[in-house]
């Protein structure tokens, strides 16, 4: 087994708010909760050379793609039916 000496199980960045705060109301149907912040937030996209980059969270930083987030947010692909025609 390996050993980092840098690397410990207390330096890895866990979420603050694993759950959404009921309490505070999100003011856009755009806004996603974000559990690093604690709060709803608008995760948008930056224009690099003419394609959108992954959303990211204004405050933060954080991406849309991390887990904690999906899980809070229930972005989970699985689960969706296809749309009829």
């Amino acid at each position: 087994m390996k050993e980092y000496p840098d690397k410990h199980l207390s330096q890895v960045e866990t979420p603050a708010c694993k759950e959404i705060d009921h309490k505070k109301k999100r003011k856009n149907k755009r806004q996603l909760f974000c559990p690093y912040c604690c709060d709803w937030r608008y995760f948008k996209g930056e224009l690099r050379d003419g394609y959108v980059t992954i959303s990211r969270c204004q405050s933060c930083g954080i991406s849309k793609n991390d887990f904690w987030v999906k899980k809070v947010n229930k972005l989970w692909g699985f689960g969706v039916k296809p749309r009829k025609r």
